[in-house]
């Protein structure tokens, strides 16, 4: 007789919150070398400067005109 098999059970996706990705980012820095280090930061500046200047386009754009 063959014998039944459990069904695969499903696994919720959990998106990591802010702060536990900012601990993976602050793990890699502390443990990778000084070139990852380098290249973390750099990304994040990026980023924020991508976001600082996305928001003032919006806000010239959005503003009412004199």
């Amino acid at each position: 007789m063959p014998t039944a098999s459990a069904a695969p059970t499903e696994t919720a996706v959990v998106s990591p919150s802010p702060a536990v990705a900012a601990a993976s980012i602050v793990r890699v820095a502390a443990t990778g070398s000084a070139l990852t280090v380098a290249w973390v930061t750099i990304s994040v500046l990026v980023g924020l400067a991508a976001l600082a200047g996305f928001v003032v386009f919006r806000r010239r754009r959005n503003s009412p005109q004199v």
